[in-house]
């Protein structure tokens, strides 16, 4: 085995939720108990695989993504965690972090959460305005959410974020500051504060795809918070936080000191990772990857016994308790050229031309920036002979700057971030 692969992180795809919410575009849908269960022995064959085919590196990260990862029963996140854990090794400080949606876990669910290893919680709140929320089409109440972070903080989670949303139709600034002040009362570790998008596909896309577009276009919206509220939503979030000892790392996170989530900022950092379930992306060895995102195709691929057609991977079998048998590991990633599993979609070695741009405009999303002697050292270039027109262009509108040995974002560059990201692209 060559020297990629030793120490990766592993994202875990949860599709299922109570309810697909009004502004979602994420891979997720409602289930019954059957499909659930079809779902976990496709996951835990897939596992099994990937343990053996990349010769069972260390897991650094585990994330369990969705969907709703708590709208799964415990039995079967213990047959996937314990899959995981013969699969792979496990690094001592692991970061394990599940998301959780108010509503759908109990007090009892989460002692056996943490009895299972996950050592952090993302608590999906968006606001703590129930009008907001209804809006949104959450399932929950602000109530609820006390209650499900209440109980986390009795199961001995000590690392628990809570997302917030910014830009929610009818918002304003009184009640994101409520929501932000109400949320830190309760001592969070993290919180995630991102925009409402517009996404295509979605119901808001109906009901406000029109008034985005006159928003864009400088005039003022009916529904959506207008430009000039939007922008100060954001500024507001920043200060307020800061204010709280919350440090922002990355344009919508923030953390107390020693709390960042590292597996997002291993994604930011491009390192190694590994997505297992539907829709789940990979990073490993500059080639990225998804899994089919058809639920069908997925269950049964992985569960047919058709593992490699090449017959060049790695191997086993699994008992209903999770354990792991009879693993044989497999050569490096020589599926690149044959024999890889297909249900993977949008395969693609990186070119360096890609993985410089990729370096620029992931890294620059964290506050700290990208170092020029990393880059360097990556790519055997002088990152300045590369970007250095683009570099100046934004230093000059004080949007960039220099410090240190690193290219980061000023303030007034993030909140016109994704202008000058674009700008990184050849």
């Amino acid at each position: 085995m060559n020297d990629i692969c030793q120490n990766i992180e592993l994202y875990i795809h949860i599709p299922f939720c109570v309810r697909k919410c009004a502004y979602c575009d994420f891979l997720s849908f409602p289930s019954d108990a059957d499909d659930r269960e079809a779902y976990t022995e496709a996951l835990i064959r897939e596992i099994i695989y990937w343990g053996g085919k990349l010769d069972h590196p260390v897991l650094s990260t585990i994330f369990i993504g969705g969907g709703t990862p708590s709208w799964l029963e415990v039995p079967l996140m213990e047959r996937i965690l314990k899959t995981v854990r013969s699969a792979f090794q496990i690094s001592k400080n692991l970061e394990c972090t599940m998301e959780v949606n108010p509503g759908t876990v109990t007090y009892q669910a989460l002692l056996d959460y943490r009895s299972l290893g996950i050592n952090r919680l993302s608590i999906g709140l968006q606001s703590a305005n129930d009008d907001e929320l209804q809006t949104l089409g959450r399932i929950h109440d602000y109530r609820r959410f006390l209650k499900t972070f209440e109980s986390a903080r009795r199961a001995n989670f000590s690392n628990i974020n809570v997302d917030l949303m910014t830009g929610i139709p009818g918002q304003t600034l009184e009640s994101l500051h409520r929501s932000l002040s109400k949320v830190v009362l309760l001592g969070p570790t993290h919180i995630s504060a991102y925009d409402l998008i517009i996404e295509e596909g979605t119901p808001f896309y109906k009901r406000y795809h029109a008034d985005e577009e006159a928003r864009r276009a400088g005039e003022k919206p009916v529904y959506l918070p207008d430009e000039d509220t939007e922008y100060q939503m954001t500024r507001m979030t920043e200060d307020f936080l800061r204010e709280k000892g919350f440090r922002q790392y990355e344009v919508s996170n923030f953390a107390r000191p020693g709390y960042r989530c590292r597996h997002n900022v291993g994604y930011w950092k491009r390192k190694e990772y590994l997505g297992v379930g539907l829709g789940a992306a990979s990073f490993i060895d500059e080639t990225r990857w998804n899994e089919t995102d058809d639920f069908h195709s997925y269950v049964s691929y992985w569960t047919s016994g058709v593992k490699d057609p090449a017959s060049n991977s790695g191997s086993g079998s699994v008992s209903k308790d999770g354990s792991v048998t009879n693993v044989r590991p497999g050569p490096d990633l020589t599926f690149r050229i044959q024999g890889r599993p297909k249900t993977l979609t949008n395969f693609q070695r990186l070119t360096k031309k890609d993985a410089m741009e990729e370096f620029m405009f992931l890294g620059l999303r964290m506050n700290e920036g990208v170092s020029l002697e990393e880059f360097e050292s990556y790519f055997g270039l002088p990152l300045l002979s590369v970007y250095g027109k683009v570099v100046e262009k934004y230093q000059k509108e004080s949007m960039l700057c220099l410090a240190e040995g690193r290219l980061l974002l000023t303030r007034r560059g993030r909140e016109v971030s994704n202008e000058i990201l674009a700008d990184f692209l050849f």
